[in-house]
Formats: structure tokens, sequence, C-alpha cells
């Protein structure tokens, strides 16, 4: 498969987002990079640098409509994440709106970092004593221009893993979580209209398991439990159970996109879901290097579904998989 379209990324590619016709690139560099997709064409729009010199900045970006979430756990000593809100009445850019400052002096905030319309879940982890990793997330949601607190969720893991969290429609992802037996699950969070909690879903994993990322979308949650194994859980209800296993390519980043799963590693593995709603192998797009950087998927609402990865040389390549 080649590429329809190849554009140049002057730093290192540590994460990749999108939503519509937006791409927001973290770079080495600490800035987020934002390209606008047009007619199968990616243009560079913008650079968003840190309001003031910080290392830690677009440590973890988020996107959804108009909405772009930028973190810096070691901003001001604590953390905080950045809210920047898209204007396209002349130049698309994006704009600082708000500033996120971690609650409660909650170390590392913004972590990690996900967003879908109003609501945000932000990560972060303390550390109160050398034996005990406490992990947090808490849950925003957008109240005029602010993003105002609503709860969190205090997790003890004694294993120096990191906690990761995902909100998609009304459920709230966050995990690992490893008891005093060393077992691994995750925590599945419903939530009602006004996004109160009012179920949790404890997703056990195989004994011995040791995931490396998570991706939740629609009822679909993709655990990456080494780098070749994908155990696909489907939540139905107040209820969550493992529907598939899939033995991919060796991987280190995973993306959700409509019907698609989309495996990153040495190469990219695409698998599109069947009548069945199952995850079949669609295309593979070899890697030019086994240094391959991260990727992302991007959904243009003015053109076909395209894939966008990026490549050990620091260039974003799109690839129709409208077929």
């Amino acid at each position: 498969m080649d590429a329809i379209y190849r554009v140049p990324v002057e730093y290192s590619i540590r994460k990749s987002v999108a939503s519509s016709r937006y791409l927001a690139v973290s770079t080495s560099k600490n800035t987020v990079e934002i390209f606008q997709y047009t007619h199968r064409v990616l243009r560079h729009i913008q650079t968003l640098s840190p309001p003031t010199p910080d290392e830690s900045f677009a440590t973890d970006i988020a996107i959804h409509n108009d909405k772009l979430l930028v973190s810096a756990p070691k901003y001001n000593v604590f953390g905080a994440v950045f809210y920047y809100k898209l204007n396209e009445v002349l130049t698309p850019q994006f704009t600082l709106i708000h500033t996120i400052l971690s609650p409660y002096s909650a170390l590392n905030f913004g972590a990690s970092l996900s967003i879908y319309n109003d609501t945000a879940t932000i990560g972060c982890y303390n550390t109160p004593d050398i034996q005990v990793k406490r992990k947090f997330t808490y849950l925003f949601q957008l109240s005029g221009r602010r993003f105002i607190p609503r709860w969190n969720i205090s997790d003890i893991n004694s294993r120096p893993t990191m906690m990761t969290c995902q909100i998609h429609q009304n459920i709230v992802a966050v995990g690992p979580v490893v008891d005093y037996k060393w077992r691994t699950s995750y925590n599945l969070y419903i939530l009602d209209e006004n996004g109160d909690i009012i179920h949790r879903i404890i997703v056990a994993l195989p004994e011995g398991s040791h995931p490396i990322q998570m991706k939740l979308m629609d009822n679909t949650i993709v655990i990456i439990q080494g780098s070749t194994t994908a155990l696909i859980y489907k939540i139905s209800g107040e209820s969550c159970s493992l529907a598939q296993q899939l033995e991919i390519p060796t991987t280190s980043n995973l993306n959700l996109l409509g019907n698609l799963a989309i495996f990153h590693g040495e190469s990219t593995a695409i698998y599109k879901k069947d009548a069945e709603d199952t995850y079949q192998f669609f295309t593979n797009i070899p890697g030019s290097s086994t240094s391959c950087s991260l990727s992302c998927s991007l959904s243009c609402s003015i053109d076909e579904p395209v894939t966008v990865t990026t490549s050990h040389d620091n260039h974003i390549e799109i690839y129709d998989i409208s077929a």
C-alpha cells in the first residue's frame, strides 16, 4: 500500500492524535505541531509551545472535535493541563483558554489524558513513600470556558506502572490496577447523564498478564498483553467479557478508529470488523525501520477514512484505507 501524501516533521515524534480534519503531534522539543487535512493534503498551520519554559510540556495530548488538551506534569511542581480551543473564523488556530491546575496538590498531574465532548479524564500519581505508589484519576467537566473537577478515583499500586485513563461516551476506563495477590485488572466506570458513577466493572486479565497499553472506544476495550497479544473485551450493560484474542506482530502502540484496530510496531497492522463484529486482518503497512515512531489514526469528515503513520525519519505518511 502506497502513501497518498507525505509531510516532514522537524523533530522526533512522541505521540499523535487526531479529530475531524486536524492532527496534533507532540514532539521531542516539547512542542505540539498542528496540521490541517484538506483534499488529501496535510499542511502545518501552528506550533504550540509551553506558555512558560517547561520540559514536560506535551508529555500527553488528547483531542476531541474542537478541544485540545496538552499536559505538563512538572509545571509549577505539581503539574498542569492546558486547554486549547479551535477558532476557524479566519486562519484556523488553537487558542489557550484555560490552565487546569492540579487539585489538592497531586503530583505529576497530566501523566495521562483523555477527552470526550465536554468531559475530560486526567491521571496523575503521587509517591507518599518508597513502598506505595498512589495513582489518581480526576474527572473534569467543561463549564463555560473552564474545566471543573467533579470527582476523583484513588488506586494503590505497588508496581512501578503508569496508570492510564480514558473516556468514551459514558464509560471511563482506568488501570492497570494490581491487587495484593499481584492480579492485574482494569476498572470501568459507567456514568449517568450528569457524569456521576452509577456502576463499576472490574476487567480481570488472565493470570500473569503484563499489559502495556489500553484503548477504549464505544463498547470495546482493547488491551495489549506483552507485545504480541491483543485482548478484546466487549462491554454490555453492567458486564464486560473477553470476546476475542488476537496474536499480532510486535507492537508498541494501538489506535481504534471506527471499525478499525490499528497496531503499530515494526510495521502497521490494520484489522477491520466483519459482520459478526469480530476483528479480522485487513492489511499491513511495512515499516521502514524497527525504530519506527508512534502512529495515530485520523478520520476526516471531508474525505474517506485514512490512517496516518509516522516513520523513523520524522515524516507523517497518509494512507487511504477506505477500500
